[in-house]
């Protein structure tokens, strides 16, 4: 699994394919935001800053951070933001990531399985969505059937 602000990253990177004027903000906007969701001592724990009760200098020394606060905190904010998350596809987020294949996005992808049930060539379908060709052989698209065929669904033969 990549770390967290890598996965953003690349989560902000494949929605930005779809939608370029998508706002990217980075990850730790994002971990602010979680911060400003919950405040005071619990933003404080969340963040790991410096102290965690500012009235008391040897609290962390002898004490726990209160992460209890925070689970507790963060299930009334999965509540607050759960009509976002009913929003999206099932498998937004699979457990495997395929390290190999064409770098498309989900549109993409929805397209050619468009233009292939209406009956387009590949070759067709290559130029369309942006098949990239060399002048020194066949497109660079053909280069990768199979892992096209596995992302889309789209048999791609001769």
């Amino acid at each position: 699994m990549l770390p967290l602000p890598n996965t953003w990253n690349a989560l902000v990177g494949r929605v930005r394919k779809d939608h370029p004027d998508f706002l990217a903000l980075s990850f730790g906007k994002l971990r602010k935001t979680g911060a400003n969701l919950v405040n005071g001592e619990v933003a404080g724990v969340f963040l790991c800053h410096g102290q965690a009760v500012r009235t008391d200098g040897l609290a962390d020394v002898y004490t726990d951070r209160p992460f209890g606060k925070v689970f507790k905190a963060f299930r009334k904010v999965e509540e607050y933001l759960q009509p976002m998350f009913t929003g999206t596809p099932e498998n937004s987020f699979p457990e495997e990531r395929k390290k190999f294949g064409p770098s498309i996005s989900l549109g993409q992808i929805r397209r050619i399985r468009s233009l292939s049930k209406h009956g387009y060539k590949i070759t067709k379908i290559a130029e369309l969505v942006g098949g990239r060709h060399r002048a020194d052989g066949p497109p660079a698209f053909e280069e990768n059937r199979l892992t096209i065929a596995d992302r889309t669904g789209v048999k791609v033969g001769n």
